[in-house]
């Protein structure tokens, strides 16, 4: 849905936090949109260097901006509250073991680093670790045709 006057109420760290807030603001009854600028798949060479494309971006309609960015502030405190709690959580857990699919060497990760993408120490390929509960509460909009 086209807005009359989009403003841009938050902006993402990573490709999918802006999806998330989107989500959460869709659950509160404000109409917001992602606007992404590039095929996050390929960047940009400017120079020889590779450039990353602006991280996405998460618009409403400016009537709403207020309640909007309240939504967005309880939402990234509640995420920091959430993610601070999990890191406690799994400091003293028992460190996580992960096969890598290329090589079959197993390597012992910090039970921190469950649900993130790491290097092989053997073949440099990535591997991911352990199960992540980040998206349990993830909720897809069966209405929406880009979800």
């Amino acid at each position: 849905m086209p807005f009359q006057e989009p403003v841009v109420v938050f902006t993402g760290e990573s490709d999918i936090d802006p999806f998330r807030v989107r989500s959460h603001l869709l659950q509160n009854g404000i109409e917001a949109e992602v606007i992404e600028f590039a095929d996050p798949t390929s960047g940009d060479v400017f120079a020889g260097a590779l450039v990353e494309p602006p991280a996405p971006q998460l618009v409403v309609e400016k009537s709403e901006f207020e309640a909007a960015r309240a939504l967005v502030v309880a939402f990234e405190q509640q995420t920091r509250i959430d993610r601070e709690q999990r890191n406690e959580r799994l400091a003293s857990a028992e460190p996580v073991s992960v096969e890598c699919e290329h090589c079959k060497k197993t390597t012992a990760f910090a039970a921190t680093l469950t649900g993130t993408v790491q290097v092989c120490p053997r073949c440099q390929s990535y591997l991911d670790v352990g199960d992540d509960d980040a998206f349990d509460d993830w909720q897809v909009d069966e209405a929406d045709p880009e979800a």
